[in-house]
């Protein structure tokens, strides 16, 4: 806990910080895969050789690419035929891959995960995390637009008066533009998913392609 402190002396320690806490030896060439607006890569940028990240929401990516360093740039959408688009690096091309908060958003895991092992080199290094299965998961906010999804769009359009946002961010034209509801993919069982350690495991442990 002292070493994490010290990374943002008074700051509360949150996931990131801990996550920043695991990189703790030369990056290298480094991709953050679901960079968002790039709040984490920002972190570590003068730290990378070469950085680079990657979003399908384009807004999220305009902002990341903001970041001196930070070559950023658009997915698209994940397909039922390409669930796992391909990346426009060839293999072996990373020294550090980070995947942080992002794989319980997506809608088929393997595939991601077996186009990140491509474009990582043999002993590089995979940083993952993901929210944790257990008593609590049932309160995650992010699925109660599937669990209670009048009393969602009320909370937004009524309560918060965000109507606008909501219709951006949940409906339609946010599906068609980035293949999400909100954060999590669309699909048959869209779901912000938790997953135990021994879950992970069993799941992610697979040969390199």
């Amino acid at each position: 806990m002292p070493a994490l402190a010290a990374l943002r002396p008074g700051q509360a320690l949150g996931w990131h910080a801990y996550a920043e806490g695991w990189l703790n030896f030369p990056l290298g060439r480094v991709l953050d895969y679901g960079c968002s607006t790039g709040v984490f890569i920002q972190r570590i940028v003068n730290r990378c050789d070469e950085c680079h990240a990657v979003d399908v929401d384009p807004a999220s990516v305009a902002e990341a690419a903001k970041i001196k360093g930070v070559r950023a740039f658009t997915l698209p959408p994940a397909t039922t035929a390409a669930p796992a688009p391909r990346l426009p690096f060839p293999d072996a091309y990373f020294d550090t891959v980070l995947i942080i908060e992002v794989i319980e958003h997506v809608s088929d895991e393997r595939a991601i995960l077996r186009e990140l092992a491509r474009v990582l080199k043999p002993g590089g290094k995979l940083l993952l995390t993901t929210p944790h299965k257990g008593l609590l998961t049932w309160l995650d906010p992010a699925n109660l637009k599937f669990v209670f999804p009048r009393l969602h769009r009320f909370i937004y359009k009524t309560v918060l008066r965000r109507g606008e946002y909501y219709e951006t961010r949940f409906c339609a034209k946010r599906q068609e533009e980035t293949g999400l509801i909100g954060s999590v993919a669309a699909g048959e069982n869209p779901w912000h998913r938790h997953c135990h350690r021994a879950g992970q495991r069993a799941r992610f442990s697979e040969p390199r392609p």
